[in-house]
């Protein structure tokens, strides 16, 4: 999947830390949380990053929410890269998303 393509099926597909990342406007912060397997990493960069929680209900994602929804995470590892804040991400554009659909 090059990083222009849309991620079509949450449901019933595994996508990589990149292509939801790529996606993360199209797919939603509860869709991935609810249907894939992302990393601690994933979790502070963009899920708990305030610049991504784009509606209301977004914005009340919490640690213990993501760990609910995410069990395989590791609490110690997420709380230390929550304390450290997001750090060496790529923030996808969403000005020019939403007018040309790519990143």
């Amino acid at each position: 999947m090059n990083k222009n393509e849309k991620i079509i099926d949450l449901d019933n597909n595994n996508y990589s830390m990149l292509e939801l990342r790529n996606n993360i406007y199209v797919t939603g912060l509860f869709k991935i949380l609810q249907t894939q397997k992302i990393t601690e990493e994933f979790a502070v960069n963009y899920i708990l990053n305030k610049k991504f929680q784009l509606t209301e209900e977004e914005e009340k994602i919490t640690i213990n929410y993501v760990l609910k929804m995410q069990p395989h995470l590791d609490f110690n590892k997420l709380l230390s890269l929550y304390v450290l804040g997001p750090t060496d991400f790529d923030f996808p554009n969403f000005e020019r998303y939403a007018e040309t659909g790519m990143y």
